[in-house]
């Protein structure tokens, strides 16, 4: 494990750190590095998401327009600054908007007319001043306090339909201006306006989609924002009260650019929540050198269907397995009657079964560890296991013989070979300082940008 408690300021000291025992809250602390190497990543992604942006229609005194659509809407840049109490600035730069023909309805006293107008739109900036805030229900709202935009262009070209209607615009014309001027004119003053709810409503759907719920107003200082949270008991089956602060007694942890600390309670919680989602229902393929020639000598008479045939594995959890923190880097999981099922994947035609049966199980993994080379290592545990086979082809079939020559399997084998072969998980390599401390009730983990 790596020592980090002398090597950067803490991330959270101890007049924070008081309640008696872990709770299930997560605090996610986010540095302002963090947001500025992070943003011209997700740049990429917001313009495709900006693509399927439609702005609803709008009605004034004097004209109504239909639904706005943009056959480009792209940002060049943007940046998040931050500021006490509970204040976030929002810059954009370079954005770039091409609305085609969008349908409006032109109202004079004496008549309406029918038009449409397209548009090239660019902006130098635009910045947005936004706040945040905790409802009672522990749902995270953005606020958007003020809307500034330098504008470097905009481009307009209109028409009306009816001879009617181009007598009224040479009117129009006489008493406001030229009309794609004056459009022109009026978008600089209605865009500011729509910009807040446009954000406001795209954020709600954003937090309110999150698993997650907001124990408390977020942290915001010029350096940092601390987020505390935790699951939603609508998708972890747990229903508690919004805990007191985490943790007494833990250890310090880095003020890092990202930082992520969370208990033994959440992670189960989160286990419970992908359980209810499916995600503890899966069948995997196992790696080519795990094919049936392993159980060769073991069972021939099952091999000879199959020769030097892959495996497949499916599991279902029927209970959610329990994860047990441990000290040394170390986490235990315990899995009661889960389904286990055991194929041979031949090159043609369906899979062969070899057993399905229920499982307890108790196994985990150790020396867990985030190194200066930006790799995530671990070595997995032997692991101890009870059977009670529901099916098999496998005849004829001793319990007992079975769990003897399955534990060997196991322990004696897939668990050895992965250890030897196994070199870790390269980190991506924007990353720098990589931390994972792990404790009897917490696990931190955080790392800083290159």
């Amino acid at each position: 494990m790596i020592d980090t408690t002398l090597a950067w300021p803490i991330l959270f000291t101890p007049d924070e750190i008081h309640s008696e025992e872990p709770s299930d809250n997560i605090i996610l602390s986010l540095k302002k590095n963090f947001f500025t190497n992070t943003i011209p990543m997700i740049i990429p992604f917001v313009n495709i998401f900006l693509e399927n942006l439609t702005i609803p229609p709008q009605q004034t005194d004097w004209v109504d327009i239909n639904t706005i659509h943009f056959t480009q809407l792209k940002v060049g840049d943007a940046s998040l600054d931050m500021s006490s109490p509970n204040n976030l600035f929002l810059s954009i730069e370079d954005i770039n908007l091409v609305m085609p023909d969008i349908g409006f309805v032109l109202k004079t006293p004496l008549l309406t007319c029918d038009g449409k107008v397209r548009a090239v739109i660019n902006i130098t900036d635009a910045k947005v001043l936004l706040t945040t805030h905790r409802l009672v229900n522990g749902s995270l709202r953005l606020k958007v306090m003020e809307t500034n935009i330098s504008w470097k262009n905009i481009q307009t070209h209109h028409t009306l339909e009816g001879t009617g209607c181009s007598f009224m615009e040479k009117i129009i014309a006489a008493l406001l201006g030229n009309l794609d001027d004056f459009i022109a004119k009026t978008m600089k003053k209605e865009v500011p306006e729509k910009v807040g709810p446009l954000v406001e409503n795209k954020a709600r759907d954003f937090l309110d989609s999150l698993p997650v719920l907001f124990t408390k107003d977020p942290d915001i200082t010029f350096e940092r924002i601390i987020f505390e949270m935790k699951l939603n008991p609508k998708t972890s089956d747990f229903n508690t009260q919004f805990p007191k602060r985490l943790y007494r007694n833990e250890p310090h942890h880095p003020q890092t650019d990202f930082g992520l600390l969370f208990s033994e309670i959440t992670i189960n919680n989160f286990v419970r929540y992908l359980r209810s989602i499916g995600k503890l229902n899966q069948t995997i393929a196992l790696p080519s050198e795990y094919d049936s020639s392993l159980i060769e000598s073991i069972y021939p008479e099952v091999y000879k269907y199959c020769p030097n045939c892959p495996f497949s594995v499916r599991f279902d959890a029927k209970i959610p397995p329990l994860v047990e923190l441990n000290l040394n880097q170390s986490s235990i999981v315990h899995v009661t009657n889960g389904f286990v099922g055991l194929s041979m994947i031949p090159l043609s035609g369906d899979v062969i079964p070899v057993i399905e049966m229920l499982v307890n199980f108790t196994g985990g993994v150790k020396n867990l560890e985030l190194t200066k080379d930006e790799r995530l290592i671990f070595n997995l545990t032997n692991v101890n296991i009870t059977l009670n086979v529901l099916k098999t082809n496998i005849h004829p079939i001793n319990v007992t013989e079975l769990y003897n020559k399955l534990s060997w399997f196991l322990n004696d084998v897939c668990i050895p070979l992965f250890n030897v072969k196994f070199t870790g998980i390269t980190l991506p390599s924007q990353i720098s300082k990589p931390v994972l401390n792990i404790s009897s009730k917490t696990i931190f983990t955080g790392f800083d940008f290159k």
